[in-house]
This record gives structure tokens, C-alpha cells and sequence, in this order.
């Protein structure tokens, strides 16, 4: 979908689906490489040569419209196939490019893909949509969930931030829809129903998908033209060579898939039935590790089947969310949440922005944290590469209960009741801070989530600006419902 086309045959950089940092694939759409395509040279002594020879386009189109795939797309509408001869030998370089560098790389893309074209195919079919739109990730992200273009572009279909908003998906600092495969395949299919909806073609949908939809405007009323070969000249490089490479992932797993010993991703989905989840509802923000606990699973594991979540505490305005477990864990995890009493069961970080000056010793003593928290929660390997502007994942504040006291504000009677680690948290509990030189009331009421006045009432304060380093003050806690 961007315009800086990822080429899958020269996608070595792309990291594995399952892992949790993000790898960053680079965009090696190279000059040279276009230059090459639209050329009409080839190899001398290609030894393609006897492969290509054995099925001609108009042999590839008739078998196209007459090979049975039950429940698919009328082949006789797979307009993408209708490629004038002057273009067909585009098709072909780019198939031959692919076969003859990347050949032992298709066995891999196949293989990352596994785990989606069941359930791929299975939308698809749904929705009267080309089953050939399987192919469609492999030249967008070579089916890694976690694929970044340099444009950033992210995701298996590689949406943009504005185009992935716009058909539901939720991208902001805490969680990223693009990287969850089943939510975002649900958007791309929305988005090409859209855009064929308006072209009416295969082939000017899958274009616009890669370009905008509005160059595919312009470029048709500029050429008065029909089609994607009519339009070519008018789109950019990248753009003139993406249709062309649909079309030879095509070719090569409809039709040399033999020949070569690989498997055909469609075929392959046709006949896999697609993974099934546990889904369960959290009704509040926590974090990662705690829902995995939760569900006797390792974090990789949760990570694995949520993608969707950048940071280890889930979105602190996110509530009554869903998320997915293996299969037979549901029940584990909602008996384990509903038994969980602790006080940091709902916790809710907040994030700091860090400011010229700061250091992660700074900020850690102004949120009662630790160095090591800091840097675990924010994946920092060198706590001195702080940049202004940078936000950071703050935990809440200490559970730890420093004294613990309870009673009548009538009175003014305050009673013992228990050392900190055997307090029983209750309406009306605080515990007591020691304020620190810098620190303020306002600083004081983000950190630990109480207004400036209950802080001022509370304490008997009745200017914010007198506050002095060494003074003990009562915090309130905010137990949430159902802790």
C-alpha cells in the first residue's frame, strides 16, 4: 500500500512473525532494479528458458478460466489476467528475476505465511472476493505481521496511519491494529472492496491500493483510459511495477509451483482450516505479563497471538477490550483474574515526556520507581541515551505502604492498623510521602492520581506554593471497584 514498494525478492531483512522486537525491513526498491524491468533485455542462456517455454500467456489464461477451485472468485472476472502482449514480457523478467535470485526464499514466504491463508481465504470467499488476493501480502509484507516500510507503512498490509483510521483500525502510542493480522486483513479486504467498488477492475484496485486511489483519479482522467496498461506511463515506478509483480507471484505459484517443488499459498488455504482462539473480555487497563500470567502462558506466546500491543501495559483509556489466548484457556484466565486481589491489578501508567536535562535517575525519584524499571518497561539498553521530547512508560506508584492509617475525620482519631505488608486496603486508607526537594502538589496529584485539593484538604494546606522538602504528607488511595 505504499508507495515505496516493498519487492518481495528482495526482501532478505524482513525479521520472523513471532518475534516481539520489531524488525525493519528496508526499502531495496532499487533504481537499477527498475531500470532493468522496464528494459527488454534477458540473460543469455537463461535456463528458465525450457521453463517458460512450456506454458504460454494464452496457455496460463485458458487454464486460469477452466481450473476448478471450488468457492472462489468466477475466473472469467479476473480482469488482471486480461494483459496486453506488449506488457506480458514485464510479467515475465519479474518472474524470472524472482526464480533465479530468490528461489530458496519462496519456500520461507510460504511457510510465514501458513498461519494466515486459511482464514484469508476464508474472508475472502465470505465476501465474493478473488481468492487470488492471497498473493497480494507477499509483495506488501512478505507476510510479516510486523513488517515496517521507510515510509511507515506497517503490518502485514502494510496500511498507512490515515488509511488504517479510516477503516477502523486503532493506531496510537500504546497499540497498532496494522500489526494484528486478523483486524487489519479485515480493513485491507474493506479497502478493496472500496476501491473496486469505484474502479470497477482488478487490476486499477490493486494498483490504487499501492499508489492512492487518487493518482488512479487523476491518471484515468488525464489518459481517458480503462485500464492499468492504459495508465501505466502516468504512475509512478514503483506503482508500474507492482501490478506486473502480483501477476508474477501468480504465474509462479499457479503454474511453475511443480517445476520448483514449492507450494501454492491459495491452494494451501483452500484446504487448512483456519486457527482457532479463546477470546476473552478485560474490563480494565493492566499489563501484558499479567494477562499472560493470567493465562498460564508465556509473554511470547500472548505477544505472538496480540500483536497489536507496542508497550507492556495495555492503553490506560482502553476498556472492555478483547484479546486472544490459545485455544482452552479461557477458562483458566478468567478464574485467575476474577481471584486476583492484588493492588496493582489495574494499574495505570501514564507517560512521561522527558525534558532537556532529565536523566532516568530524575524521573525515576520523581515517580518513586527504579533506573531498572524505567529502562525494562521502555526497552532502553543505555539509560544515558535520553532525548528531549522522548515519552516513556511510567509505572504507577508504589503499593508498598510506607504507614497505613484509617478513621473518622469527625474525631481526627487515627488508628494503627497493621504493618504495610498486612494492611487491608480499604475507602479511606492513605499512606504517608516525604516530599522531596522539587517535588510540587501538581506533580505530586499526576503521579498518584488525586486532585490538588483532596491533597491540600487532607493535609491541611492552605497554599500549593508552600510545600517544603522533608514534609510528611497523607496520600490518599484510590481503590478501584472489584480490586
Amino acid at each position: 500500500m505504499n508507495q515505496r514498494l516493498l519487492f518481495l525478492p528482495l526482501l532478505l531483512v524482513l525479521g520472523c512473525a513471532g518475534q516481539v522486537h520489531l524488525p525493519v525491513p528496508e526499502d531495496l526498491a532499487t533504481p537499477e532494479f527498475l531500470v532493468w524491468l522496464e528494459g527488454d533485455s534477458t540473460p543469455p542462456d537463461d535456463p528458465l528458458d525450457s521453463l517458460f517455454a512450456a506454458l504460454s500467456w494464452e496457455d496460463i489464461y485458458e487454464s486460469s478460466l477452466h481450473e476448478p477451485l471450488p468457492g472462489t472468485y468466477p475466473w472469467a472476472e479476473l480482469d488482471w489476467l486480461d494483459v496486453p502482449e506488449t506488457a506480458r514480457p514485464k510479467v515475465e523478467r519479474i518472474a524470472r528475476y524472482t526464480l533465479r535470485r530468490r528461489s530458496r526464499y519462496l519456500r520461507t514466504l510460504v511457510e510465514r505465511g501458513r498461519p494466515y491463508y486459511a482464514y484469508l481465504i476464508q474472508k475472502l470467499t465470505e465476501r465474493n472476493l478473488p481468492v487470488e488476493l492471497v498473493y497480494l501480502p507477499m509483495i506488501e509484507s512478505a507476510y510479516n505481521p510486523f513488517a515496517r516500510s521507510r515510509a511507515g507503512a506497517v503490518g502485514l498490509w502494510q496500511f498507512m496511519p490515515s488509511t488504517a483510521r479510516k477503516y477502523g483500525l486503532k493506531v496510537n502510542w500504546w497499540v497498532d491494529d496494522r500489526r494484528d493480522p486478523y483486524r487489519s486483513t479485515l480493513a485491507a479486504l474493506d479497502y478493496l472492496e472500496a476501491l473496486y467498488g469505484e474502479f470497477g477492475r482488478w487490476d486499477l484496485a490493486i494498483a490504487a491500493y499501492n499508489v492512492g486511489e487518487g493518482k488512479i483519479r487523476r491518471a484515468l482522467a488525464r489518459t481517458r483510459g480503462k485500464t492499468f496498461w492504459d495508465i501505466e506511463r502516468r504512475l509512478p515506478r514503483e506503482t508500474r511495477a507492482y501490478v506486473p509483480l502480483f501477476l508474477a507471484m501468480y504465474q509462479i505459484f499457479r503454474f511453475y509451483r511443480d517445476s520448483l517443488g514449492i507450494e501454492d499459498p491459495l491452494l494451501v488455504g483452500l484446504k487448512e482450516e483456519p486457527p482457532r482462539f479463546d477470546s476473552v473480555q478485560v474490563p480494565r487497563p493492566t499489563t501484558l505479563d499479567r494477562l499472560a500470567r493470567w493465562a498460564g502462558i508465556p509473554l511470547q506466546t500472548f505477544v505472538r497471538l496480540n500483536p497489536r500491543y507496542r508497550r507492556t501495559p495495555t492503553d490506560p483509556k482502553e476498556k472492555n477490550y478483547w484479546i486472544r489466548l490459545p485455544r482452552g484457556h479461557a477458562s483458566r484466565f478468567l478464574t485467575a483474574m476474577a481471584s486476583d486481589h492484588s493492588p496493582g491489578k489495574w494499574s495505570v501508567y501514564t507517560v512521561h515526556r522527558v525534558r532537556r536535562g532529565e536523566t532516568l535517575s530524575h524521573i525515576a525519584r520523581r515517580y518513586a520507581t527504579s533506573v531498572r524499571t524505567l529502562m525494562r518497561l521502555n526497552r532502553i539498553r543505555n539509560p544515558r541515551r535520553l532525548r528531549p521530547g522522548q515519552r516513556l512508560v511510567v509505572p504507577p506508584p508504589p503499593v508498598r505502604l510506607v504507614r497505613a492509617h484509617t478513621g473518622t475525620r469527625r474525631s481526627g482519631r487515627k488508628r494503627k492498623i497493621g504493618k504495610p505488608t498486612t494492611v487491608s486496603l480499604k475507602p479511606g486508607t492513605y499512606f504517608v510521602y516525604r516530599v522531596r526537594p522539587g517535588d510540587t502538589l501538581y506533580d505530586l496529584s499526576r503521579v498518584f492520581k488525586v486532585p490538588i485539593r483532596t491533597l491540600m484538604r487532607v493535609n491541611g494546606i492552605r497554599s500549593a506554593r508552600r510545600l517544603r522538602a522533608g514534609t510528611t504528607l497523607k496520600i490518599p488511595i484510590q481503590i478501584p471497584q472489584g480490586s
